[in-house]
């Protein structure tokens, strides 16, 4: 345990943050994620423990709002609430109904500690499901009482991994919330026993293991020995006159890409004015008798300051956005017309435009994908009316995983007294500063709360998570204020650049 003097800081002027009074002396801020012993001689617990964060447990309710089936998820997009599941925890396959007509359901997240029970948090919709594939995407829209979002949901995403990678014998974990034994996170341990092509197309539909999947494990998280996302665990299967199990997971190819089809279906590309494309609506009528057209589309993976491709081609490697440049000939102030983007040969998003700005030689739109754009052909199609009036075409040759090495991580930790651990402290505020703003300049500046990059209280237990995220490599100052203890601030705290997610902080405070 790291402990750093401080020094004692101003008082807080009346109008400013009324909790802080003064600062002073120790900081006790050690890190607890790093190397750890491998769990079982195979499993790296830090792998391990992002991978049991990232699973949540699914609660679905009928439409008079009673619970009517629980299963488990996982967070493939911590930022936007992405979750993934089996179609089957949301509806039922064989009728294609959803349990409840607007697809709603309750999220809940482990504890940090990962040993106690799943606490409600979020509610969660539908964007899409397939009772074929037996998969669903969930966004999270709310907290569960309806109360707005805050800006950092606070999850963990699991790493994506490739499936088609894994070979008969290779290490693979179950995670999820099955009903056997309690309702905490359970993590089962297996091997990759085969694959199973059930129309014997060549092409497999499911991963076999002798890892547990129970009743409420579905929907959860399969993992490979790196700790990456490999499938979704679907389904056990046993016979009576047999001894042992075998279970079925959806094989993460398939599985990741109706994910990104779904998110893409959400939107996430611009148009030339900067307005914000969304998801699938319901368009009005578009004129039938436009003297309008479109010149032929170039594609580009971005665009400079004045709107010239960036970078131009038609095929791309790795795309988190590809623009769409085309000029515009007569169409009129206030016509509308439509985009209509697909993947190979599928519709994941179209939006309505209202033109303005006259003819123009070149204008663009975009499609994207915050994990980066799906490997496939896409098409672009510019309409008029019911007719196309201009189309074209681009390949994402590859599919590879982003590596992003300034990824933010969540920072959450544990508040307690520095004569006993055990004594956890309710109540205290935690303060990041922006990083380059020490205490003393915050101080000097009367507290300013633009100068604040993240906070967070203390609850019950002593646990506390930051309301932003933080920069592994980055460095901060910190304060830590309770009424009952000495203050504590320290200046430029590094951030570990190879920290996992979340990152956790031990703070121990003096009595005052």
């Amino acid at each position: 345990m790291k402990t750093i003097q401080g020094t004692r800081l101003p008082a807080r002027p009346a109008h400013g943050w009324r909790w802080l009074k003064w600062i002073v002396s120790l900081v006790v801020v050690t890190a607890l994620l790093g190397a750890a012993p491998a769990m079982a001689q195979q499993w790296d617990r830090t792998v391990v423990k992002q991978a049991l964060q990232a699973t949540v447990e699914i609660l679905v309710p009928d439409d008079n709002g009673d619970l009517f089936d629980t299963g488990s998820g996982t967070v493939l997009d911590a930022e936007r609430g992405i979750i993934l599941t089996n179609f089957h925890v949301m509806g039922d396959t064989d009728t294609r109904a959803l349990f409840n007509k607007d697809g709603i359901a309750y999220i809940a997240v482990t504890p940090t500690d990962l040993k106690g029970a799943p606490v409600i948090r979020y509610k969660a919709q539908l964007i899409q499901g397939s009772p074929d594939d037996d998969l669903a995407v969930l966004k999270i829209v709310s907290l569960a009482d309806d109360a707005p979002l805050p800006k950092n949901l606070g999850l963990i995403a699991v790493d994506r991994g490739n499936s088609e990678d894994l070979l008969p014998g290779d290490p693979l974990a179950v995670i999820g919330f099955p009903s056997l034994g309690g309702s905490t996170v359970t993590f089962t341990n297996g091997v990759v026993s085969g694959f199973l092509d059930e129309n014997k197309d060549q092409v497999y539909e499911w991963i076999k293991t002798d890892a547990q999947v129970n009743p409420g494990n579905s929907g959860g998280l399969a993992i490979d020995q790196k700790g990456d996302f490999v499938g979704v665990p679907t389904a056990g299967y046993s016979q009576a006159d047999v001894a042992g199990k075998i279970s079925l997971i959806r094989p993460g190819t398939i599985a990741l890409e109706f994910l990104d089809r779904a998110v893409l279906s959400q939107g996430g590309g611009k148009s030339a004015d900067g307005q914000e494309i969304g998801g699938p609506l319901v368009l009005p009528s578009v004129s039938t008798t436009s003297k309008g057209s479109f010149g032929p589309i170039t594609f580009a993976s971005g665009v400079n300051d004045s709107g010239d491709a960036v970078d131009a081609g038609n095929t791309f490697v790795e795309a988190n956005a590809i623009y769409a440049f085309f000029a515009v000939t007569g169409l009129q102030e206030g016509e509308q017309w439509r985009t209509r983007w697909l993947l190979d040969g599928e519709e994941v998003l179209k939006e309505d435009q209202t033109w303005s700005g006259g003819d123009v030689t070149s204008t663009w739109v975009s499609i994207s994908h915050p994990d980066g754009l799906p490997e496939g052909q896409f098409t672009l199609e510019l309409d008029l009316g019911d007719k196309v009036a201009q189309r074209g075409d681009f390949t994402i040759a590859t599919r590879g995983q982003r590596e992003d090495e300034a990824k933010a991580v969540n920072a959450i930790g544990l508040v307690h007294d520095a004569d006993n651990v055990r004594k956890t402290i309710s109540g205290a505020l935690v303060v990041f500063l922006t990083p380059g703003i020490t205490v003393d300049e915050w101080a000097n500046a009367e507290f300013d709360e633009s100068m604040v990059h993240a906070s967070g209280t203390s609850a019950r237990g002593g646990t506390f998570q930051l309301d932003n995220k933080v920069t592994p490599g980055a460095a901060y100052g910190i304060v830590v204020i309770h009424d009952d203890f000495k203050a504590i601030e320290l200046d430029a705290y590094e951030i570990p650049a190879d920290t996992g997610d979340p990152y956790e902080l031990d703070v121990a405070m003096e009595r005052n």
